[in-house]
């Protein structure tokens, strides 16, 4: 079965060839937040603790409500950290 590093080595004709380092296209990057991101989303889950649920839409919501954020961007990437955050502790 092909996924996408597999077109990739195709593409750049890497096909068979076995790697020491790997180039990078090759590495899956992870989840990424900006310093901004992990302090505004610490400082809420600290001020409004039993505030946030698993349910993105709710926690959307919340954010927009008890910040001042400008973007649409950066709130939705908030309320998404929240929520997996929420999340993760919930299955703890």
């Amino acid at each position: 079965m092909w996924d996408s590093s597999d077109f990739f080595m195709y593409s750049a004709g890497l096909i068979g060839k076995t790697f020491i380092n790997p180039p990078l296209f090759l590495i899956p990057m992870g989840r990424i937040k900006t310093r901004k991101v992990k302090s505004i989303t610490q400082d809420l889950l600290e001020e409004y603790e039993g505030c946030f649920s698993t349910d993105f839409a709710e926690n959307k919501k919340k954010v927009s409500e008890l910040t001042n954020t400008e973007s649409k961007k950066l709130r939705n990437i908030i309320a998404g950290y929240v929520t997996r955050i929420v999340k993760s502790e919930s299955n703890k």
